[in-house]
């Protein structure tokens, strides 16, 4: 009876996640990163945005940013706009079909106009 359940079953859809780096910011100050942070000591950090696919959904873990007055605030180097990104890890931008935002900063959720099929 267990087998003929199991059969009946639904399959688990698998699921893929990928790092996508869309722009680096070299030397910046840890206290720009984190409160109170050491202004004297310094990092190199990435901007990445995560691309799950699995179950009929491209999902976005945070969207990236692209709007120019954020450039002001790093400098920001090797960026590649993050729907030109998921693009070419071979997801077209309005395929992505849903957004999940971490935390509500400007590198995090400064993307979601790119991707206008998504739910956000």
């Amino acid at each position: 009876m267990l087998a003929v359940a199991l059969l009946g079953a639904a399959a688990t859809p698998e699921y893929s996640i990928e790092a996508i780096r869309y722009a680096n910011a070299p030397n910046i100050s840890v206290a720009d990163m984190l409160m109170g942070g050491p202004k004297d000591e310094k990092i190199d950090a990435v901007f990445v945005i995560w691309l799950i696919r699995g179950g009929g959904h491209n999902i976005l873990f945070d969207s990236g940013f692209h709007h120019p007055q954020w450039f002001k605030y790093f400098s920001i180097s090797d960026y590649l706009r993050p729907d030109k990104a998921v693009l070419l890890a071979g997801v077209k931008p309005d395929a992505v079909t849903d957004i999940v935002i971490s935390h509500a900063h400007w590198d995090h959720m400064g993307g979601i106009d790119l991707f206008p099929k998504a739910t956000v």
